[in-house]
């Protein structure tokens, strides 16, 4: 019985004609550990893996590839997106839409980010937050129907927000708005902080938050008391600190 097929894609720059790219294809190319780790997961578990790099291929070509690949009725077209390459990624995703009935799924730094907004393109299925191995597989187990309760996906999509308790940020880099503008670093009061994470947790059912300050580690003494609260209240596994600068 042949195995179901996935397609995993890490979604980069297509390859172009210019002289320095292809010299950093040859010498400095990092191999995309994140998704050959997703690959062969799932693999062990009875699933045929095609990863491709959008770094080896020229567009056309790449696209070429894709489409002889589409025509195997592959259940599943898995894409490794960060926000740089958002805009290749809905390509390719239009781009399978287009042609075949093929479920199309978004994970990596961007969908883990912004969800919600990856989510409402009407060309992407799922979205896959954080890291990808089991809900991968419970995800891939449901569509070949070995699963057939769609609840028990493991956390292919969770409620997440986005906050800032602080504005501006106490250095000049010269490439910053800050520095134009002299936006001086200001604080929420800490104890206006953690209310509003226990408004989004316990009103608004909310299940993960970002911090998105432009300098979140600046003050230290304060990140330190707000860790040790969000500790007391076993809620230091629900947020995250995304530095800006």
């Amino acid at each position: 019985m042949p195995k179901e097929k996935i397609i995993l894609i890490y979604v980069q720059d297509f390859l172009n004609n210019d002289d320095r790219y292809k010299e950093y294809i040859s010498e400095d190319l990092n191999i995309p550990l994140g998704i050959l780790y997703l690959g062969t997961y799932v693999n062990r578990y009875g699933f045929e893996v095609l990863v491709l790099d959008t770094r080896l291929y020229k567009e056309d070509n790449f696209f070429k590839l894709l489409y002889g690949e589409l025509v195997k009725n592959p259940i599943l077209v898995g894409l490794s997106v960060m926000t740089p390459s958002i805009k290749n990624a809905l390509k390719i995703t239009r781009f399978v839409k287009s042609c075949f009935k093929i479920y199309t799924l978004c994970g990596g730094v961007h969908p883990t980010l912004y969800p919600d907004s990856t989510m409402r393109n009407e060309n992407i299925d799922f979205v896959i937050v954080n890291e990808g191995e089991k809900p991968l597989l419970s995800l891939a187990d449901y569509l070949r129907g070995k699963n057939e309760d769609i609840n028990s996906i493991y956390n292919y999509i969770r409620r997440q927000v986005e906050i800032i308790t602080s504005r501006g940020c106490i250095h000049q880099c010269a490439f910053c708005i800050n520095s134009v503008i002299n936006n001086k670093y200001r604080d929420e009061p800490i104890e206006q902080t953690l209310k509003n994470i226990d408004i989004l947790i316990n009103d608004y059912k909310i299940e993960h938050i970002f911090f998105m300050d432009e300098d979140f580690f600046i003050n230290r003494s304060r990140i330190r008391y707000l860790l040790s609260e969000l500790k007391k209240e076993k809620l230091a596994g629900r947020v995250t600190a995304v530095q800006i600068t």
